[in-house]
């Protein structure tokens, strides 16, 4: 699918699921793990009547996190300390994590069960907090950690398809084209990916960003479409086709003139 650069992401987010579900069906969708750009109350509420839990992460100023750090305090609450996260970047923290069940009332315009699992880092010089929740009931803080931490495998996906395989530079070309090229990237890079696990080789880093070679792109050639056919043609085969073909030229005249100045950048 694709949109302008100025569409919101919750709206694209939107449009993908549903078109997701045209295909294969609604509910379908079992579980969606999502980041922070997703938080619409009224959308998650929307998912969990069709059959699909969320597992997102809450923002700083939101009211639930706020509760959950409160609730924290509470006699009787305790924390569970887990792996701290691979920081590359500073010291790792001592990472400790807590359960917190039924908070849909913390949340108002999400009106599902939400189970949460509140997240305290303790660096040698400040303590950070960070919330995630899930639409669903008496799922355990580990299980919640565990889920959001799959997410972190979709972004280093996207990283490497965007920075390695373009995803985000497509070239020039008819919009059935560019379906076709992602669509077969995509293939090409999860049949990698099996491979890559199948044969253990993934345990080579170096082979985590590998792209396939440069497409063959036209350089001094025309790309030339006729309805879902295309040819490669040079300049000077292009010059002798056309007193061949006069008639048809003079009758598409401004039509040819504004392809070919499309290709120059002219337009």
């Amino acid at each position: 699918m694709l949109v302008p650069t100025d569409v919101a992401e919750i709206t694209v987010g939107r449009k993908l699921v549903e078109a997701t579900e045209e295909v294969i069906g609604e509910g379908t969708i079992q579980h969606l793990l999502v980041d922070r750009g997703y938080l619409d109350g009224a959308w998650l509420t929307e998912l969990h009547e069709r059959g699909t839990r969320v597992t997102i992460g809450v923002r700083e100023d939101m009211l639930i996190l706020a509760d959950m750090r409160n609730l924290s305090r509470m006699p009787g609450m305790t924390w569970e300390e887990v792996d701290p996260p691979k920081i590359y970047s500073e010291p790792l923290p001592k990472r400790e994590i807590m359960g917190l069940p039924a908070m849909e009332a913390e949340w108002e315009t999400c009106n599902v069960p939400l189970s949460s699992c509140l997240i305290r880092d303790t660096y040698p010089d400040e303590v950070r907090y960070r919330g995630l929740t899930t639409t669903a009931t008496d799922i355990p803080p580990g299980d919640i950690l565990r889920d959001d931490g799959h997410r972190w495998t979709i972004e280093e996906t996207f990283m490497t398809l965007t920075r390695y395989w373009e995803f985000d530079n497509l070239p020039p070309c008819r919009l059935a084209v560019g379906y076709a090229m992602v669509h077969f990237a995509l293939v090409a890079y999860t049949l990698m990916g099996f491979y890559l696990q199948e044969t253990e080789s993934g345990d080579d880093i170096t082979t985590w960003n590998m792209a396939p070679p440069p497409l063959p792109l036209p350089e001094r050639e025309l790309a030339v479409y006729a309805g879902p056919y295309f040819t490669l043609l040079l300049p000077s085969e292009l010059v002798a086709i056309i007193p061949e073909h006069i008639e048809a030229w003079q009758a598409h005249r401004e039509q040819l003139l504004m392809a070919l100045r499309l290709t120059e950048g002219n337009i």
